[in-house]
């Protein structure tokens, strides 16, 4: 019996996407705060220094969350076996069967990341709890976390 291999994050790469996050989600709390300062409630503007340091030092407690989780924690990852793979994120996790999964893998690219998105087995599909919805490209499920899966995908 093969052992599972393990697919996980790297802590540099998530460093460098919640940082680029953080910068984004600041920025727009920056517009916002002076649109509706100028608009409708002007004290904002007088705390908006406040309102964005806090912003910015609680974005920031997030990448250090972020990055600690990727490096101690060593989630998100997907291992993957001889019997099917479980795809580990950050508060949970989901496992599938090779016998579940019909077709191939496939590699999508959206927006923001390349996902491995796949089309799951009609009678998996009626015994599941869990309904799949529609993912990229019109496959039942997709792994978002791990972009390193897409060379393999392909």
């Amino acid at each position: 019996m093969r052992g599972k291999t393990t697919v996980g994050p790297s802590p540099l790469k998530v460093l460098g996407k919640v940082a680029i996050a953080s910068i984004a989600v600041t920025t727009l709390v920056l517009v916002c705060v002076v649109f509706v300062g100028f608009l409708a409630v002007p004290w904002l503007l007088s705390h908006a220094g406040t309102i964005i340091a806090g912003t910015a030092a609680l974005l920031a407690c997030y990448c250090g969350i972020a990055v600690l989780g990727a490096a101690v924690w060593g989630r998100p990852r997907v291992e993957i076996g001889p019997d099917g793979f479980t795809d580990r994120g950050i508060l949970g996790h989901r496992s599938r069967l090779w016998g579940d999964i019909e077709g191939n893998f496939v590699d999508v690219t959206g927006r923001w990341q390349s996902v491995v998105a796949y089309h799951l087995t009609d009678a998996f599909k009626a015994s599941a709890w869990v309904r799949p919805i529609t993912s990229p490209a019109g496959n039942d499920e997709a792994i978002l976390i791990c972009g390193e899966l897409a060379i393999g995908s392909r």
